[in-house]
């Protein structure tokens, strides 16, 4: 009978090296092969099934954990796409203490430890170090990082070779030899990137918002500034529309159920930082690991407003010092270039589509609504200074519209991304955007004199701003179109060429 081609693999070994392996191989056979699906199927409840290739997505299955019916089921499918199966022993797991902070006191997690090996023309080298992966379960039988699954520090023990000396494969790096920039960018890398940048700022606009209704819900000094950041957060999908309000604010902020929660965002925010973290400096790892920690002892709590503010207060700071890092902590490079465009087409979107949203709520003339709109672009403190006086319509707007020194303003946002835009374009051939300049130009062209000296009365200075709530959503709808053209035209991982970053 044939053992399938993994069961190849140490019969491989003895003959490449003419040894035997110190180390016995776990029994696996692919289910490829007719003999091999035969056997898998009449040993089934004695078997671990697993996908033969990463792209499947369903679980390990073990055979004695099946009822008959689902054995049945199982082989059916085995027996329509046999080459989709892998068949393997079962494996008795090592175990290891993990200390469980919940309830203070160690507990047995089952273990997978790998080892590696370097070869030079000398041999094989074994490095000083491994890794080890943890279950997440105590009655897991599977380690999978996947699966919510951590890993521990390993050590792997052996002669330390005498102080100053060189291993001798180690070579000398010359001048002509120097690399200043990365030889090799995978596109999905870039798109990571791309998506760690937006997810950034999507978590940043979420939180001061979220912020703005929670604190004037706790104060209840002014239920019509509410009612406006309540229907602005209807609007953008960020607060679910059926509830009481306190339970809307909660599901807006740890709903598992709402896929637009902060705390929906925050998971892939870390998910896409996970996917980019050999191109993250130590501290900014550091400080995504604080704010998940944070967010997770969070949630360990009976919900307090008080406390959700004050975590809302130190988010806002966090993801402030993860764009201090964005700025001054990495090399610019393409992939540093792809996250920056993730951000200010992040930003762009969200501030045009607040003011397009506030401009057509009844609140467009109320002094705490223009207070609470200057806090969500994070303008209070320039308009303090610059005007010393209560918010008003027109500075407000021309401080978040128009002002090309406020990087919370959309026509700097606008230009930003044009330029950046345009160089990537020129960069990779590609031909350049033609919507976004002519709405620079319709932006930038907007005279705020039309709300001070009406010709027709307060009907067209509604006229004026529903007209200017229009523009904004169109250069919402025309940045969101601006993130579709670039992941088809570098993000579609399918062949060589496409995983270089650009693909045309």
């Amino acid at each position: 009978e044939s053992p399938g081609l993994l069961g190849f693999l140490p019969k491989i070994s003895e003959h490449l090296f003419g040894e035997e392996l110190i180390l016995p191989s776990v029994a696996t056979w692919w289910c490829g092969e007719a003999p091999v699906l035969a056997q898998a199927l009449e040993k089934l409840p004695e078997l671990l099934i697993k996908p033969a290739f990463p792209s499947q997505s369903f679980a390990p299955l073990f055979g004695r954990d099946l009822c008959e019916k689902e054995r049945q089921a199982l082989a059916e499918r085995m027996r329509a796409r046999p080459y989709a199966y892998v068949a393997q022993e079962l494996a008795q797991l090592s175990q290891a203490p993990v200390w469980q902070a919940e309830d203070g006191q160690l507990q047995p997690r089952a273990i997978g430890m790998r080892v590696y090996a370097v070869a030079s023309r000398d041999g094989y080298r074994v490095l000083p170090g491994g890794l080890t992966r943890v279950a997440a379960e105590a009655d897991a039988e599977v380690v999978s990082m996947q699966r919510g699954g951590a890993s521990k520090d390993t050590w792997v023990l052996g002669e330390r070779a005498p102080s100053g000396e060189q291993w001798k494969g180690q070579r000398t790096i010359g001048v002509h030899e120097l690399v200043r920039r990365d030889p090799y960018l995978p596109s999905r890398v870039v798109e990571n990137l791309f998506w760690f940048g937006r997810y950034c700022e999507r978590c940043d606009g979420s939180a001061r918002l979220l912020r703005i209704m929670l604190a004037r819900y706790v104060d209840g000094d002014d239920p019509q500034a509410l009612q406006a950041a309540v229907e602005l957060g209807e609007s953008l999908m960020l607060l679910p529309d059926e509830g009481e309000l306190p339970e809307r604010l909660l599901a807006a902020l740890q709903g598992d159920d709402w896929s637009f929660s902060l705390r929906s965002n925050l998971q892939r925010l870390q998910w896409a930082a996970s996917q980019v973290r050999g191109k993250l400096s130590r501290e900014n790892w550091q400080a995504l690991v604080e704010l998940q920690r944070e967010a997770l002892a969070l949630e360990a709590r009976e919900p307090d407003f008080g406390e959700l503010l004050d975590f809302l207060n130190r988010l806002v700071m966090s993801l402030a010092a993860l764009s201090g890092f964005a700025l001054d902590d990495m090399t610019r490079d393409e992939g540093w270039r792809f996250l920056m465009i993730g951000r200010r087409i992040e930003r762009l979107q969200f501030l045009s589509s607040s003011l397009a949203a506030f401009l057509r709520s009844a609140t467009a003339f109320d002094q705490a609504g223009l207070e609470w709109l200057l806090e969500l672009g994070n303008s209070s403190i320039t308009y303090r200074s610059r005007y010393l006086a209560v918010a008003q319509l027109i500075p407000v707007l021309d401080l978040l519209l128009l002002d090309e020194q406020n990087p919370h303003a959309v026509l700097f946002q606008l230009k930003l991304v044009t330029r950046t835009l345009n160089r990537l374009n020129d960069e990779f051939g590609v031909p350049r955007e033609g919507g976004l300049p002519k709405l620079v130009g319709r932006l930038g062209r907007f005279d705020l004199g039309c709300l001070e000296n009406p010709l027709f009365g307060e009907a067209s200075v509604r006229a004026a701003l529903e007209g200017l709530a229009d523009l904004l959503q169109e250069i919402a709808d025309a940045s969101g179109q601006v993130s579709d053209r670039l992941a088809l035209r570098h993000f579609a991982h399918v062949d060589d060429v496409s995983q270089r970053t650009v693909s045309v």
